[in-house]
């Protein structure tokens, strides 16, 4: 059954995207006409081919801050006789939610707003049985019956190690079978994704170290993004994650600097040095110009580190050269 109020939002996305440069190969997100200022997670369309429920499209949030496509049961059935890959979990740091459940391997197809079927990947799919919480968790609810999970991760370097299940043969992204162009990459906007590393005009790169080697031949992985990392004026090199998944920002901060753990005191000033001499700044309990995160909370990792959430993207397009190990920003006008 077509559902008819997202499908004239997806058409309204159409229209707004329709000037965009590098259009190319260019896929809008399906809730950018109604999130302009990035007050939720963009959403991709996707399918499962070849699954028990093919051609339903569902809208996923995609999250540049995990590695892989994870989907309850009411979205995601595999077909009879499909390959399981084994029990696996994705446990998520900023809200505390652990998903539990079975991967497989499946036919991922992405869709353009309008339901036409912009690119493919075949990537191992975790089917989420339940879900669990981390002690401490900041917003997490058991389910014994997972339902209503529907998240597409397209990063890399989640944590600060090697998972064996968060490699880049799980980016749907970066093992396209039809679909996208250029070499293994993206280029993401406010308004969408471009599936491949393809033209990067007016792009600064930072260059990446490599991780250990993932599970296919020729595939590289790579580090965090490193960056200056400033709290109140005292800086430290560090890493950055600009993550589409949260609106708030997190600080790991730099030797020297003394805060509690939890929401940043009002006036906590956090900046990110970017390529080129730029710098991205936020400041707790204040919304700078281009709008900052949502809030601002302090961790304590070890090393100095910002996530910055979603909200970056009203400022910068951000690209991943996954052959080459490099990542680019691009300022944009507001």
């Amino acid at each position: 059954m077509t559902n008819r109020p997202l499908l004239a939002l997806a058409l309204l996305a159409l229209s707004a995207c329709a000037s965009h440069r590098d259009r190319e190969g260019f896929i809008p997100f399906w809730n950018v006409a109604e999130n302009r200022d990035l007050s939720r997670s963009p959403q991709l369309g996707v399918s499962f081919p070849g699954s028990q429920a093919p051609g339903a499209v569902i809208p996923f949030t995609m999250d540049t801050g995990s590695v892989g496509v994870v989907a309850s049961a009411d979205h995601f059935r595999p077909e009879p006789g499909a390959r399981s890959l084994g029990p696996g979990r994705r446990a998520y740091s900023s809200s505390g939610v652990v998903e539990v459940g079975e991967w497989f391997l499946a036919d991922v197809a992405l869709h353009a707003p309008g339901g036409r079927e912009a690119a493919r990947a075949r990537v191992p799919v975790l089917q989420v049985r339940r879900i669990e919480c981390l002690p401490g968790a900041r917003r997490c609810t058991p389910q014994a019956e997972a339902r209503h999970v529907a998240m597409m991760g397209v990063g890399f370097a989640p944590g600060h190690g090697p998972a064996a299940d968060a490699t880049p043969d799980y980016n749907p992204l970066l093992n396209l079978t039809r679909g996208g162009h250029g070499r293994r990459g993206w280029i993401i906007t406010r308004h969408g994704v471009h599936p491949g590393f393809g033209e990067a005009e007016g792009f600064r790169f930072v260059p990446l170290t490599p991780r250990p080697a993932s599970s296919l031949p020729g595939r590289p992985d790579w580090n965090a993004v490193p960056a200056p990392i400033g709290v109140n004026g005292t800086v430290g090199q560090g890493g950055v994650l600009v993550d589409t998944g949260i609106g708030e920002a997190f600080v790991s901060p730099p030797d020297g600097v003394t805060l509690p753990r939890g929401p940043a005191p009002a006036g906590t000033r956090v900046t990110v040095g970017l390529p080129g001499g730029a710098e991205w700044v936020a400041v707790s309990g204040e919304t700078p110009s281009p709008p900052g995160p949502e809030s601002v909370l302090v961790v304590h990792d070890g090393v100095p580190f910002v996530n910055t959430g979603r909200r970056f993207l009203l400022g910068h397009d951000i690209a991943f050269d996954a052959e080459a190990g490099r990542y680019g920003f691009r300022p944009v006008a507001r």
